[in-house]
């Protein structure tokens, strides 16, 4: 069943290259293209750790399975387990050292060979630079989060971004309505024309309101300090006596 399955796969793999079908990818985020390829690459490691050692496995899903070899890690065969390593190292090495060699071909096929091909296979679905983006990026928002007292103004700089679609203008829509949650008030600098008419058409131009979308960032900073003199903080946010500048978001 297992060996079908992966030439049924490979089949439709083959006919969407042949079609040239990749665009469908385009139409997902990077963040979830990553994350769903990392979620498969998981599981299909889960899936083969028993055969790694040579310890039997039980579960249907990721955390059981992992679970399950956890508790059988003490059971585990040196002979199988050896046989992997050896196996796992072998084809990163000639990953690393002759990428276009067929490294999994020049392998034997003994279960634990196979099941090293399997988690090989896996680990090259894993986007790590990408993976690594992603943490210093919600590290970033944590940080953020964090804060005792939120920003009372929230200026994203607009400047790089002509094109958008409609991903793109529900995104902001969702920040924007995050801000006003929190009391922040959401601002766009260096709206060019092309963009300020994507945004009135979809509506965030109406909710953020024209007020507060503005040509260049300058002029923005300005409009906060004029607004932040008219309202000026409660105490528990000026305790230092210093007006706190609005947050300003880099191009998006």
């Amino acid at each position: 069943m297992a060996a079908t399955l992966a030439l049924l796969t490979g089949a439709m793999a083959a006919a969407a290259g042949l079609v040239r079908l990749g665009f469908l990818a385009d139409l997902l985020s990077r963040p979830v293209l990553v994350g769903y390829l990392t979620r498969v690459a998981l599981i299909m490691i889960a899936g083969q750790l028993g055969a790694a050692i040579g310890v039997p496995v039980t579960g249907e899903d990721f955390l059981p399975q992992v679970a399950s070899f956890a508790r059988h890690l003490g059971e585990a065969t040196s002979a199988t387990s050896l046989i992997t390593v050896a196996a796992l190292a072998f084809l990163f090495l000639m990953h690393a050292q002759w990428p276009y060699a067929p490294g999994p071909l020049l392998a034997a096929f003994p279960l634990a060979t196979l099941a090293a091909l399997v988690i090989y296979a896996a680990t090259l679905l894993i986007d790590v630079t990408a993976l690594r983006r992603l943490v210093i990026f919600r590290r970033g928002e944590l940080v953020i989060a964090g804060m005792h007292d939120p920003a009372r103004w929230f200026v994203l700089n607009v400047e790089a971004n002509v094109e958008v679609d409609f991903t793109a203008l529900e995104a902001l829509d969702l920040v924007r309505d995050e801000l006003a949650r929190d009391g922040t008030i959401a601002a766009l600098a260096r709206v060019k024309q092309d963009l300020l008419v994507r945004l009135k058409a979809f509506g965030p131009a109406k909710e953020i309101g024209p007020d507060l979308l503005f040509p260049t960032l300058p002029s923005a900073v300005d409009a906060y300090r004029h607004w932040a003199a008219a309202h000026p903080p409660p105490a528990s946010q000026n305790l230092d006596g210093n007006e706190p500048e609005a947050t300003s978001g880099a191009d998006g």
